[in-house]
């Protein structure tokens, strides 16, 4: 390439006792001085993670220095040769690096020490594996050997490699080539059903979406036992699902509800995208109100696109909402932090909980999705089902990824939403956005002629218990729902309630269905190795809380639920 930097890094991966990855990397510098920076974080995942603490043993043919945690120096102008090597067995995880003897997958971001230049680059990366373990990445690969092409770092890094002895499995999608790895054990039927369920969630989303933006896509499936993740990338996404749950039914729609999430996001954030999300500055936070677009929206689609898909019954949607909805009405966290503040502090909040943040906290991902799914309702309901909350998606992308070629701010979206469904909806719902305070949600979902239920109330003491060696040991306390006057701390272990001993969580349980509504029971409590008696007056909760219809007249002849329940495609 003409007037550009080759930069080549070679990364052997053969060291999977050890699990150390050796990166060598060559260029020609016309500067005495030369920076060199490993990446803080990496896109997808809004917390600094410090990635250079797994880089160790740097060396380099030039005179250096080590002038910051993340940044190195490289003295002299010409050729220039350095190498280290990176840990990679400290957690398996989407967003860390991992590599043993049977599979390797590399976050580019930290695994790569960037050349810090203002040039146009050309990096090439050249792989060594350990026998018969091969390299796949959504990347350009040169058709002879292990070597794959990148014009820049940004691309670099929303780019990973998995290696592997399995063979990537095509979904068969005509138009625009898609594929699974899938790493760990799973039953040839099993897979089979996996990719074909896969396949009918990828053409729908395309079809909702007016087609594909790429030509090529790669899924990555690592089966690990309690494992649950996922990270999006502008051409791949890399999983994590525990194997020994996929036979259950319900588990099984978790993995397609988390591989829909990650896939839609392949319009919404790689694309469609809040200004703030790029070019990157990966030394420092990259901070944003907008969070909630990023991931409330994908949040949002994700079920409704299992929904509209034939996998969820209307049921099993209506039961899903609610489970979100419950998850912000259980806490008081919204009192303390508006949807932009949780988007906002996701750095050193969201990804870096306390034991406390139940209680002072929201998750954008789920506050956003039922905001989405209010602005939803509303859309259909006054355009008469013309419109939908996908048109503003569409109208985005148009404008602001196809022929801008930027992102968006908060202003330009509302007026793309205003622009492309008629309505005013800053005006409705920015104060969600803003204020510390509750989304009305079953407002809007009245209009759909859905309803709360709830039956079977229980007692609630205002905290939970785990096991411990026989104990019970408090873990979370909900603030809005435990008595205000009873001095129960995180920690404390609960030895009896009203003088009957406690073992385990189900003796717990027992306990407190015989006593009556909102009575008072006394606790006797060790805390720090002293004994004391705590009196609490007991919280009423429901063990079964749904969403059901009005009546099944509603379900049939409500003309907004057969709007929502409609699939707007392109």
């Amino acid at each position: 390439m003409k007037n550009s930097k080759n930069i080549q890094y070679y990364v052997s991966a053969t060291n999977t006792i050890q699990h150390y990855y050796h990166v060598k990397c060559k260029f020609t510098s016309k500067e005495s001085e030369t920076v060199l920076r490993m990446p803080n974080w990496t896109p997808g995942s809004y917390m600094i993670r410090e990635y250079s603490r797994f880089l160790h043993g740097f060396q380099s043919s030039n005179t250096w220095n080590q002038t910051d945690l993340a940044e190195w120096r490289v003295l002299g102008e010409g050729d220039v040769e350095f190498e280290y090597y990176i840990y990679a067995f400290e957690d398996l995880t989407v967003r860390t690096n991992y590599l043993d003897s049977e599979f390797g997958l590399v976050t580019p971001a930290a695994l790569i020490l960037q050349v810090v230049s203002e040039e146009k680059l050309q990096i090439s990366i050249e792989w060594v594996t350990a026998k018969n373990l091969e390299v796949y990445s959504p990347l350009q690969k040169d058709s002879k050997s292990n070597l794959y092409l990148v014009d820049d770092y940004d691309t670099l890094f929303d780019s990973p490699f998995f290696i592997t002895d399995q063979k990537p499995i095509s979904l068969g999608i005509e138009s625009s080539k898609h594929e699974i790895i899938i790493q760990g054990d799973l039953k040839e039927d099993l897979k089979l059903k996996l990719c074909e369920d896969l396949k009918k969630i990828v053409e729908l989303e395309a079809l909702t979406m007016g087609g594909y933006p790429n030509d090529y896509y790669l899924f990555i499936l690592i089966l690990t036992e309690s494992g649950y993740g996922g990270l999006e990338h502008k051409a791949c996404s890399v999983n994590i699902f525990d194997p020994t749950k996929i036979k259950d039914s319900n588990e099984y729609l978790k993995l397609l509800e988390l591989l829909c999430h990650e896939y839609f996001h392949l319009w919404n954030i790689k694309r469609i995208r809040p200004i703030a999300f790029g070019p990157f500055d990966y030394t420092k936070p990259n901070l944003s109100k907008e969070l909630w677009i990023a991931e409330g929206i994908t949040s949002f689609y994700d079920a409704y696109f299992l929904l509209q898909a034939g996998f969820l019954k209307v049921e099993e949607y209506l039961a899903k909402i609610y489970e979100e909805i419950n998850l912000l009405e259980d806490n008081i966290g919204e009192n303390f932090m508006s949807l932009e503040d949780s988007s906002f502090t996701a750095w050193n909040k969201f990804y870096k909980r306390t034991n406390n943040s139940n209680n002072t906290a929201i998750s954008y991902y789920t506050k956003g999705g039922i905001l989405v799914l209010c602005m939803q309702i509303r859309i259909l309901v006054d355009t008469n089902g013309s419109k939908s909350f996908m048109d503003i998606l569409k109208g985005l992308y148009s404008k602001y990824y196809l022929e801008l070629k930027r992102g968006f701010t908060k202003e330009e979206f509302f007026s793309i939403a205003k622009e492309t469904t008629g309505l005013n909806l800053l005006d409705e719902f920015n104060l969600y956005l803003t204020e510390s305070i509750r989304i009305p949600v079953f407002d809007y979902l009245a209009i759909l002629g859905i309803q709360s239920k709830q039956v079977n109330p229980i007692n609630d003491l205002g905290f939970t218990c785990r096991e411990s060696n026989r104990s019970l040991l408090v873990n979370k306390i909900f603030q809005g729902r435990i008595d205000p006057s009873a001095e129960v701390y995180l920690g404390d272990e609960i030895i009896a309630i009203d003088g009957v001993r406690l073992s385990s969580i189900s003796n717990l349980k027992s306990i407190l269905e015989d006593k009556e509504a909102e009575s008072i029971i006394e606790l006797l409590i060790n805390r720090k190795s002293k004994i004391k008696q705590v009196s609490l007056k007991l919280n009423t909760a429901f063990k079964d809380r749904t969403l059901v219809f009005a009546d099944e007249e509603t379900k049939e002849k409500n003309p907004y639920w057969n709007l929502f329940h409609k699939i707007h495609s392109a």
